[in-house]
């Protein structure tokens, strides 16, 4: 096994049982080695050779600093004696160390992680890596992060220098992520060698011991990254990182807040996103890194719209506290050099290219020489305007110590938290020149050293902690280079201008989402792997994938159609009477309701036949009377007992039942008939209605 990934994973190992601090975690190490070289006094000349002998026995780079206070140690604890500034070993009490049992252990763990390593990349690449290349992989993984926890380090890394290609780093970051779902036990390994490193990392401090201590009333302060690592912009897994650290500081009494000026750019970066979303503008090679991540998680203007609301509850929910920088006159002594820590800052951004930075050359850009980055393109507005805010946030937190150089982090008052571990590296860098090599605590610090420092003091939650971390690095390592981008559109504008891919398949290959994944994982993340038949390869691939979710959901539709079509058969089989006798019984209630049916209509029409009857019986009896009574009127008016009106109105009535029998043969029995028959037709239709 390589020896600087084994030591790693032995200090972590040594800090497990113990829970050590950052210097315990060195002493077995330095003992072992001791009494194998059989060292028989350590002094001023020959340190910077046991140093050597530690870098070549272990893999880690130590500064002679380091190796004194580890010296220390091991006096304190009886290994070493003091004398006249030499170190003599006791080599009775140094016999008892013996790494050789976790040696072996973590050994075997790691054959077994080179081994599926191995099956990984062959099976992804069909490419065979040697043992020395995959470890050098893994150091190399490890060194992309140096920065996030050694911004105010002198020394660079404990790590040695390593140099791998782009393809070999994307799939170890594909296999780490496989590993965390398919086996727990290799993924638990790359867990342990991250924590290993933090842990020997923090021996690069001169004076790590100021940072440690109780966190009680400190007050934090968020940058704008961080705040939207919270709000889910950057991905899941850096959500819950940002809401594990809060929960960690809020459990040490801690302070947090948002400045008022950081606060309007969260809501102008989201809000621009927004904007732009609805629009539909979804080409990420022209997008910033707010909307790039948007585009990349699949996060929908509906969704930021949702997410700015949300903001207040957010910041309630994690005991965040809204403020604004201090404008008193009486804060003028703690006034910074500004425009000093702005240099300071081009400087940094220009020599590391900070991947965090939108350095956008499809947004305006100054004027300013101070702002070319050192291939001569200048940053964009957006980058000026941030590095403007980051100064008056940072010049911010020298006005909250009001003057208090703090010398550990318990009596620092305000700290400014960023994931941009350059800013965190530009703004050390400058109060170093500033103020001297001795200057007190950093006003601003990195995320992951903050995360680091705490979990170290409570470590109940550093395997969580580190996994979800690890699973956020490699995902973010996984997204294709902006060279790699820039490669890709220029050889898409080409296909276009030949007319070798139509308009449509040109925006698709500018605009669809799964394009920069696909590019991603295709050239391996390496440049070299990139050729001219690269986009025709995504959009091909691309169009298939739209081609199989339309087949997708036809073959849904057509499930569902089958299991609703099946669930019906299944009703009607169910009340399906197949048997004799329930057959059998059926007919003989149908034919008992047919024959009742058959009853009661005869039963109806004897009712309606009756009923009629008798109201043709009245019908016949007052017509009867009726005409009586105008034939008796009629002869009255022979005598002239009835005066004028009466005489006509009985000759009328008398000549008009005289007309209808003539005309129409009119007679009562016809009469009565018709009425019964007419009245009979009535009273069954009534009936039968209701």
């Amino acid at each position: 096994m390589n020896r600087t990934l084994l030591s790693l994973a032995i200090v972590k190992a040594n800090w497990e049982h113990g829970k050590k601090d950052y210097i315990d975690n060195f002493v077995p190490l330095f003992a072992t080695l001791i009494n194998k070289n059989k060292y028989s006094q350590i002094n001023a000349e020959n340190l910077e050779k046991l140093r050597d002998d530690f870098e070549e026995e272990y893999g880690l780079k130590l500064p002679i600093n380091a190796v004194i206070s580890i010296m220390n140690r091991m006096r304190k604890k009886g290994l070493l004696t003091k004398d006249s500034g030499l170190f003599s070993p006791n080599f009775n009490k140094i016999t008892k160390f013996d790494i050789a049992k976790d040696s072996q252990d973590q050994s075997r763990k790691f054959e077994k992680v080179l081994k599926e390593l191995q099956s990984f990349l062959m099976e992804e690449c069909e490419q065979k890596f040697e043992k020395e290349e995959i470890e050098q992989g893994l150091i190399a993984y490890l060194k992309n992060h140096d920065l996030k926890i050694l911004f105010a380090a002198e020394a660079k890394s404990v790590l040695p220098e390593v140099k791998i290609s782009k393809k070999l780093e994307y799939l170890i970051n594909a296999f780490i992520i496989n590993s965390n779902a398919d086996d727990p036990e290799i993924f638990q390994f790359i867990v342990d060698l991250t924590i290993g490193y933090a842990l020997a990392s923090t021996i690069l401090y001169d004076e790590f011991s100021s940072f440690q201590g109780n966190l009680k009333k400190v007050n934090f302060y968020l940058d704008t990254p961080f705040l939207l690592n919270l709000l889910g912009i950057h991905g899941k897994y850096k959500k819950i990182l940002a809401e594990e650290l809060l929960e960690m500081i809020n459990e040490q009494n801690a302070n947090l807040f948002l400045l008022h000026i950081s606060e309007l750019e969260i809501n102008s970066n989201l809000n621009e996103c927004q904007t732009k979303l609805d629009q539909g503008e979804n080409d990420i090679a022209k997008a910033t890194l707010a909307l790039k991540n948007c585009l990349i998680h699949n996060i929908t203007a509906t969704d930021l719209e949702k997410i700015i609301v949300s903001i207040p509850a957010t910041l309630e929910r994690h005991n965040i506290k809204r403020t604004d920088i201090p404008h008193s006159d009486n804060l003028r002594k703690q006034q910074i050099d500004e425009n000093k820590l702005y240099d300071r800052i081009i400087t940094v951004y220009r020599s590391h290219k900070n991947k965090e930075l939108q350095m956008d050359s499809n947004q305006n850009n100054t004027d300013s020489n101070n702002s070319q980055n050192n291939e001569g393109e200048k940053f964009s507005d957006k980058v000026i305007n941030t590095i403007l805010r980051d100064v008056q946030v940072i010049s911010a937190i020298y006005k909250f110590r009001e003057g208090v150089k703090p010398s550990s982090i318990k009596d620092s008052k305000a700290l400014f938290v960023t994931t941009n571990q350059a800013l965190a590296y530009a703004s050390r860098k400058f109060e170093l020149e500033d103020h001297g090599p001795n200057y007190c605590l950093p006003a601003c610090i990195t995320d992951v050293f903050l995360g680091t420092l705490i979990w170290m003091q409570s470590p109940a939650k550093v395997t969580k902690l580190n996994q979800i971390k690890i699973m956020a690095d490699c995902y973010a390592a996984m997204q294709p280079s902006e060279e790699l981008i820039k490669k890709y559109i220029e050889e898409t504008e080409k296909l276009k201008n030949e007319a070798t891919i139509s308009t449509d398949q040109y925006y698709l290959l500018r605009t669809h989402r799964s394009a920069m994944n696909i590019l991603e994982h295709n050239t391996l993340g390496d440049l070299d792997e990139f050729t001219s038949s690269t986009p025709l390869e995504i959009l091909n691939e691309i169009e298939s994938r739209i081609k199989a979710q339309e087949h997708e959901k036809y073959v849904k539709e057509k499930e569902n159609h089958i299991r609703t079509k099946e669930h019906l058969e299944k009703i009607i089989k169910d009340q399906h009477l197949n048997s004799e006798n329930e057959q059998q019984k059926l007919t003989e209630r149908i034919e008992k309701i047919y024959t009742e049916g058959i009853n009661y209509k005869q039963g109806i029409n004897e009712k309606a036949i009756h009923l009629a009857d008798i109201i043709s019986i009245i019908f016949s009896i007052i017509f009867i009377v009726l005409f009586i009574l105008l034939l008796i009127t009629s002869l009255l008016s022979l005598f002239n007992i009835l005066n004028d009106s009466q005489k006509i109105i009985s000759w009328i009535g008398l000549a008009s039942i005289t007309f209808i029998n003539i005309v129409w043969g009119f007679n009562v029995k016809d009469a009565k008939d018709r009425v019964k028959k007419y009245i009979a037709k009535k009273i069954l239709n009534h009936l039968e209605t209701n």
